[in-house]
């Protein structure tokens, strides 16, 4: 065999050895417990353990129970962990087993352990099940054992020994492994030594062919991107696309509470939870989901612009809480299709599609070479950021965002009309800022809008062809204002009066020692527990070309667009990294409310890096055969150690000599900065000898950049990659929400539902239809906030109401104010019935009710005064719980407060005849006297038009939170309230004159420009003069 292909064949050979006996990209298989077991209904069973050291994570897992004998199969972790210098030895001490969530009669028989080679290593047999207490009467009839289960029992299965669950065997077989490797090599070998006998026309052709294709992605780079960035969408987000796997799964993360409102026959629910590694999936389950539902019903159902969410908070704005993504495209797929999961998915898979496309586009724009913008639009599909804004909005906001600066870009570069990338600016100004976040979509339209100012005024032009051109551009950013005024103005309204979130977020940046990991995220996560992901981050790839802009610094100057892109990295990067600190931010009126600096400007910051990634990856090629290779390579090498020893020892400050630093980020780490000093010894060698060896080698390398940051389904490191799971539908709701919306269908009298501790989950209540008096919104209804702070009910990150049995008789008063009917709590929890609530049904979830709920409407003929809102709670929960309306000043009054006996006597009629659409509440009252009709929904200033029998009226608000309108007289009366608000139509003029102000600079720019005649005289344009 010729010694040049001997190379090839044996990196082959390792591949494909390692490949056939480690199987990375299978699933681990793992220790099982077997139960058999008879049920007489459905349910669900649970596997808990309790381990020696307590290390032994995760420690449940759970199975679905059918009717009749079955074997339940449970997955037990390895007790056993290795890591860096440490290995944590661990063992099960106990198994409980709840067989199931509902009463039911059992059947237990023998359980039993199987290893991974489903080897029987530890049998339990019934006559020592224990219980807990209290438990089920068990009672063994020899190899078996019959009880009648209720919610919250359990059997105790202790082994005489603990149990130690780890792999006995290498993972693989050095006899075999030598064999499949000498099979490969001379495999590959004999390919390789008979592609080089093939006759030379053959070769010449091959050549030829290879030729074409490269002058013809020269002469077409668009097309060429565009092919290239589908191709690598394709690749990482196959698990999506090929696999029905899906971004929004109830089994990705934390959010499976959700699915306590999905049928318990759901295909997810055997399938196991993934471990989302910190990323925040909740926002989709709990908001953006359902805020397309929502939209769903209001265009096509009501047929009305989707203005209002009546569904959390006794209702919230919808299009003023600037996430809601009505002005973005893709947006229209899942709002068409009902906010289907796959409809999410096609978005998704398009905006990524966008992204790599959008980065190519402007890689070329800024370094030139077709090549380089092809392989950063490959790179781009597999950045950390896909892992830490897994299916966040946030994705969406990163996607859109090279666009910006590729309008930019090529206004600062064309020798045409510039005026088309003004309105294309505007558009993609348009399009970020309906991505559906506030605060990653307002700072990377500022961070690259600045960015790109910069890049004019750097820019090679005549000092008043720059002017021009900028001030062209800035006509796009006014247009982009004018046509986005909807979105802004109203929510920038509805921040003056409600209570944001981001107000109890803590203020977090990064320390400069952790700036390795915006180039991987498990850098990030060395300095938290269990390695979860916290930040935003490129790849290696992108770290190889900012290595080489600082090996080739001095000429790189030189070209005015590096150094604008440079310029405008500054800012993002000390703002993330703490450069620029704390105490001066907090002091900035819009910044200082952001909270989570560090990844808000990480994505302002990503975008950069790729640009100035290909300055590098084009001088690294231009260098590469070059004199000074082997000196840039040292210099490359000495800046990539500065980071190393600028992070080694904060991580290890953090750990102290424990040595806990995991074992596959030890190994990791190790291959990324081989491959990163190996990819420049690899370059330089196809710029001046090519061949097989160079392309598997950096074509290994490429691999070890990128491999973590795709999707993928079951791996031996699914610790360290997302694994999406599959698709499910969620307009499938479970028994217990359905019993409740039909109640309201037919009662015809609209009212709230909640849930204890993490059943029905706010915001996720939508997409069954049913109201919450709590959601996830961003911005919320500020005096509905006051009354929930009032209310005594727990709050999870001050933000999610967690109901609680011990607090609810407080709690319950306002929930009747609420209009709060309905409870739903988990059938396995104990006590079951709920003091003031009546237990009226057990499905998969039990149904309370409370018979003091207040209807959504009622008229009253006496409004009290109440001196603060303190006398409003004392009149609300001392009272006779009967509906009452009380006005209530912001500031506490010196008023004589309000007393409970003043409301005696009262006359109290409830509304009937409800028409509810998504924007508006009509209903009928029948009054007997003059009084007050009080509507149970959020008041706002403004935003409300009401008419009463059809005559606009005044509304005021009542009872601290709610609307009130004055009836002059007793009869019948019809009301309505419709949800428009006040800026509305002001900024919707706006809009329509700013689309206008697009058309006539599209009709004046594509007119013909008038001939210069013979007779005239000819003078020299400018370039650019087009402009």
């Amino acid at each position: 065999m010729p010694r040049r292909l001997a190379l090839p064949s044996l990196l082959v050979g390792l591949i494909i050895t390692f490949l056939l006996q480690v199987r990375p990209f299978s699933a681990t298989k793992k220790f099982r417990v077997l139960v058999p077991m008879t049920s007489d209904t459905e349910g669900r069973a649970r596997l808990s353990w309790r381990s020696v050291n307590s290390t032994v994570q995760p420690d449940t897992s759970t199975a679905l129970v059918a009717k009749g004998p079955q074997v339940l199969s449970f997955t037990l972790p390895f007790t056993t962990t290795y890591s860096f210098r440490f290995r944590a030895k661990d063992a099960i001490a106990s198994l409980r087993l709840d067989p199931l969530d509902r009463i039911g009669r059992i059947t237990l028989g023998t359980v039993s352990v199987i290893d991974p080679d489903e080897k029987i290593v530890a049998t339990f047999q019934p006559s020592g099940f224990s219980t807990t207490k209290p438990g089920p009467d068990l009672k063994p009839d020899g190899d078996s054992v019959a009880f009648t289960n209720h919610p919250g029992d359990g059997v105790l299965i202790s082994p005489e020994q603990p149990l130690q669950l780890a792999l006995r065997t290498l993972p693989f077989s050095p006899r075999s492994a030598v064999l499949q490797f000498a099979g490969a090599a001379l495999a590959t070998s004999l390919v390789l030594f008979l592609a080089s006998l093939l006759p030379a026309a053959r070769r010449a052709r091959l050549t030829a062919t290879l030729a074409k294709l490269r002058d013809d992605s020269a002469a077409w780079p668009a097309l060429t991107l565009f092919l290239t960035a589908a191709v690598a969408t394709m690749a990482s987000c196959y698990p999506i696309i090929f696999c029905g796997k899906s971004f929004i799964s109830p089994n990705f993360g934390p959010t499976q509470t959700l699915t306590n409102l999905l049928p318990e026959a759901a295909p997810q629910s055997q399938e196991p939870v993934e471990n989302s590694r910190g990323a925040d999936t909740g926002t989709m389950m709990w908001a953006h989901l359902p805020y397309s539902v929502i939209q769903h019903r209001a265009i096509f159902k009501h047929h009305e612009l989707p203005l209002w969410n009546r569904y959390t908070f006794c209702g919230t704005p919808l299009l003023a809480q600037g996430q809601s993504m009505l002005g973005d495209p893709l947006h229209w797929i899942p709002v068409a299709a009902g906010g289907a999961t796959w409809a999410w998915d096609v978005k998704f898979c398009i905006a990524k599609l966008l992204f790599s496309f959008g980065v190519g586009l402007a890689a070329f724009a800024a370094a030139r070479r077709v090549w380089i913008a092809v392989l950063l639009a490959v790179s781009s599909s597999f950045i950390g950021f896909f892992a830490f804004r897994f299916d966040h909005a946030a994705y969406f906001s990163l996607c859109y965002s090279p666009w910006i600066l590729l309008c930019w870009l090529r206004a600062a570069q064309t020798a045409g009309r510039v005026w088309p990338w003004a309105l294309a600016l505007a558009a993609a100004n348009f399009w970020e800022l309906n991505s559906g976040t506030a605060k990653e979509a307002a700072m990377l339209i500022a961070g690259l809008n600045l960015t790109g100012i910069l890049l004019v005024l750097a820019s090679s032009h005549r000092r008043s062809e720059r002017l021009a051109r900028l001030v062209l551009m800035l006509v796009g950013i006014v247009l982009f204002a004018m046509l986005s005024a909807p979105h802004w103005m109203l929510f920038l309204d509805a921040l003056r009066h409600s209570w944001a979130a981001s107000a109890t977020m803590a203020f977090t940046q990064l320390p400069p020692n952790l700036a390795p990991g915006i180039f991987d995220d498990l850098f990030f996560a060395q300095v938290l527990p269990g390695e979860i992901v916290s930040n935003p981050a490129t790849n290696f790839l992108v770290l190889l070309g900012c290595l080489w802009a600082v090996v080739d610094f001095r000429r790189l100057l030189a070209d005015r667009t590096f150094v604008a892109i440079l310029l405008g990295a500054v800012l993002p990067a000390a703002l993330a990294f703490g450069i620029i600190p704390a105490e001066l931010l907090t002091r900035l009126k819009w910044i200082g409310k952001i909270g989570h600096v560090a990844n808000t400007f990480s994505c302002v910051l990503i975008i950069h890096l790729f640009i100035i990634a290909a300055f590098g990856l084009r001088s690294l090629w231009e260098r590469a055969a070059g004199e000074r290779a082997r000196a840039d390579m040292l210099i490359a090498a000495l800046c990539a150690t500065l980071l190393a020893a600028f992070f080694l020892p904060h991580v290890g400050a953090i750990h102290g000599t424990s040595g806990k630093i995991s074992g596959f980020f030890c190994a990791y780490a190790i291959a990324l900065g081989a491959a990163l000093l190996a990819m420049p010894c690899i370059v330089r060698g196809i710029r001046l000898r090519p061949s097989v060896a160079h392309f598997i080698a950096g074509g290994l390398c490429l691999f070890v950049f990128h491999f973590r940051h795709g999707l993928w389904t079951d791996t031996k490191f699914d610790g360290y990659v997302a694994n999406p799971r599959s698709r499910a539908s969620l307009a499938a709701i479970s028994p217990a929400a359905g019993i409740i919306r039909t109640s309201f269908e037919e009662s015809g009298h609209p009212a709230r539902t909640a849930g204890f501790g993490g059943v029905f989950a706010p915001g996720f209540n939508i997409v069954s239809g049913l109201e919450n008096f709590d959601g996830a919104d961003a911005l919320v209804n500020r005096w509905q906030r006051e009354l929930l702070e009032q209310s005594s009910v727990p709050l999870a990150q001050d933000r999610r109401t967690f109901l609680d049995r011990a607090t609810f008789p407080r709690t319950r008063s306002f929930g009747d104010l609420w209009n709060t009917r309905f409870y739903l709590s988990d059938p396995a929890e104990t006590p079951r019935n709920v003091k003031g609530l009546e237990l009226v049904k057990t499905l998969d979830l039990d149904i309370h009710v409370s018979h003091r709920a207040w209807p959504r409407a009622f008229f009253t003929d006496r409004l009290a005064e109440c001196s603060s809102l303190e006398n409003f709670t004392e009149l609300l929960c001392t009272g006779d719980g009967k509906p009452f309306a009380a006005m209530v000043p912001d500031v506490p009054s010196d008023a004589e407060p309000a007393k409970p006996a003043s409301l005696d006597g009262r006359i109290i009629v409830a509304a009937s005849g409800y028409r509810l659409t998504e924007n508006s509440t009509a209903f009928t009252i029948d009054a007997p006297a003059a009084g007050v009709a009080v509507l149970g929904n959020s008041f706002e200033p403004g935003n409300w038009r009401v008419t009463l029998d059809g005559t606009p009226a005044e509304y005021f608000r009542v009872n601290h939170a709610f609307l009130g309108v004055k009836v002059p007289a007793a009869g019948v009366h019809t009301l309505r309230f419709s949800y428009w608000p006040r800026l509305l139509t002001r900024a919707l003029w706006i809009s329509l004159g700013g689309f206008l102000f697009v058309l006539a600079m599209i009709f004046e720019g594509v007119q013909p420009r008038q001939k210069i005649t013979a007779d005239a005289p000819k003078k020299d344009a400018p370039p650019g003069a087009g402009t």
